[in-house]
């Protein structure tokens, strides 16, 4: 006989697995999880697309910076003379009015040299358009509508990056004629 101070122990009942409450709540929440990963993955694409074409639209500008660097500032013809190509151009006049990569045309290097093809990457598309206009020297952001390098000793370049008919970056810069 039990005594009546014994202590009364509950009787336990065992479970195995879970209910289909839980388990469908657990479900959702992995969806919503998966379904965040998705959309988020396919965000990274866009925004590594994105990067991707800027970053070649900044290095392709930059070869025209570099170009006309080597350049002097004009040869007292504005734009290209006869028989001048981008490869052997020698002034920066020479450059105004360029559309590389349209046309026969290749997008060029910073020597002017058209830009090599890789597997998987051709420059289709892609184009390089050059702005050349005179500045007044003591207001830079004035453009002048002379071309008469003689008597103004400021020019603007600007470089226009576009791909596939979409302005991608622009990029522009003055150059000093040397006294």
């Amino acid at each position: 006989m039990r005594s009546r101070f014994a202590q009364h122990q509950p009787r336990r009942s065992f479970r195995r697995g879970f209910t289909f409450i839980e388990v469908a709540i657990t479900t959702a929440i992995i969806g919503l999880g998966m379904s965040a990963l998705v959309t988020m993955m396919g965000a990274s694409t866009a925004a590594n697309w994105s990067a991707t074409e800027l970053t070649t639209a900044m290095n392709l500008a930059n070869n025209i910076h570099e170009l006309s660097e080597r350049l002097a500032y004009a040869d007292g013809h504005w734009g290209m003379d006869s028989g001048e190509t981008i490869a052997n151009c020698n002034s920066c006049d020479d450059l105004s009015g360029l559309r590389l990569g349209s046309g026969n045309t290749s997008v060029v290097d910073a020597l002017g040299q058209s830009m090599p093809t890789a597997p998987g990457m051709t420059w289709t598309g892609w184009q390089q358009q050059i702005d050349v206009t005179l500045v007044d020297a003591n207001n830079v952001q004035q453009s002048l509508s002379s071309t008469d390098t003689s008597s103004n000793n400021v020019m603007r370049i600007t470089c226009t990056i576009v791909h596939n008919g979409n302005t991608v970056y622009q990029q522009a810069w003055n150059i000093v004629q040397a006294n």
